[in-house]
């Protein structure tokens, strides 16, 4: 199994990701953040990871799924360098990581995307075999009814050594808070929104700080750019003589894409851009603070679609617009019966033993 690791690392060209192709550029960091939230009191690393957040099929669509897992190598390979440190430190042997996994905001959309099942299960089998050992225990929080249904598609694709050392926590708060801080030796480097006593002007900590894995204990903004209300809608301030631009993107042709949004006092412009850069739905001034505006295209073209919400027109006023998008494969309704669901295995298999880069500093990924 030794070897076979080696001839892994060397043929995936592990050994010095950062120091041959430079840092993890910031904007996965942003779209996919880690929080370091301190040791259990045997000296093991507690990592965060708010699931429910990432956007990992916009992120796949974007830039492949072999590009994807050269992210995930080098994130395995910050957490591996983490767990050295802290033995060094501690001159403890054998230290393992606590994963923290927030499914708060989950939707069924993401593993409901075949690319993002394949990810797990290769991911998995990477991990097990050249990583075995580093997770001590998976909490799994938040965990909406959904979430459920979304297990039952991947829970086949995980070693049942990993499988059972998950712990699933629904949304009753108390209980998972109780469980984290019975394990944390060191609250202070926990946020208050997690059961530690971090505070901060931001509900998910403060980024930054001196505990980093990927991009510190994450604020709020790290996971969007607005603010995502009890029922999906979000929430985003589009500044006087200013257009706020929303990607969405399609991997299927046929696909649809539906919204709603609406507006505090004012109204404003709307319309939406198509891959090749024409325009879709046209631009127009729209009273939505008068009435709920809402709208569907079918896109038979593969790629970047983008929403726009344009105050360019208004020289004092800032709007204040809620919206909710979603994307709909063809064929890939939420309301459809989930348990025939095609599990087709690809090729990507092939990634255990082929070597892929990640995009650098500078790279046009869109």
């Amino acid at each position: 199994m030794l070897l076979a690791s080696l001839a892994w690392r060397r043929e995936n060209r592990i050994d010095g990701i950062f120091d041959r192709e430079g840092e993890v550029p910031e904007k996965y960091k942003i779209t996919n953040p880690t929080g370091y939230f301190g040791d259990d009191k045997d000296g093991n690393s507690i990592v965060c990871l708010p699931l429910g957040r990432y956007k990992n099929r916009d992120t796949m669509a974007e830039i492949g799924l072999p590009a994807f897992l050269r992210l995930y190598f080098a994130w395995m390979e910050i957490v591996t360098k983490l767990l050295k440190e802290r033995e060094a430190e501690t001159g403890k042997k054998g230290l393992q990581v606590i994963q923290l996994v927030d499914m708060e905001c989950y939707s069924i959309r993401e593993i409901m995307y075949q690319p993002v099942r394949e990810f797990v299960k290769v991911s998995q089998a990477i991990v097990s075999a050249n990583y075995p050992e580093s997770l001590k225990v998976m909490l799994i929080i938040n965990a909406p009814s959904v979430f459920a249904l979304a297990f039952k598609l991947v829970r086949h694709l995980m070693p049942k050594e990993t499988l059972a050392k998950i712990d699933i926590y629904g949304q009753d708060e108390e209980e998972w808070k109780r469980v984290l801080r019975s394990k944390c030796a060191h609250l202070n480097k926990v946020p208050v929104r997690w059961g530690g006593t971090l505070k901060s002007t931001d509900i998910f900590g403060t980024a930054g700080t001196e505990a980093s894995v990927w991009s510190g204990i994450v604020p709020l903004s790290f996971f969007t750019d607005d603010v995502i209300d009890s029922h999906g809608f979000k929430k985003v301030k589009v500044g006087a003589r200013d257009k706020y631009k929303m990607d969405v993107f399609t991997t299927s042709s046929r696909s649809e894409i539906r919204w709603r949004f609406n507006t505090e006092d004012h109204d404003i412009g709307f319309q939406v851009v198509c891959p090749r850069g024409s325009t879709l739905v046209p631009w127009r001034r729209l009273d939505s603070h008068n009435s709920m505006q809402e709208g569907t295209i079918t896109c038979e073209t593969v790629g970047k679609y983008q929403l726009v919400f344009d105050n360019s027109f208004s020289y004092t006023k800032a709007k204040m617009v809620k919206y909710y998008v979603q994307v709909v494969e063809d064929g890939d309704d939420e309301n459809e019966d989930l348990h025939n669901v095609d599990l087709i295995d690809t090729e990507y298999h092939q990634c255990l033993s082929r070597s892929f880069s990640f995009p650098m500093h500078g790279d046009v990924v869109s």
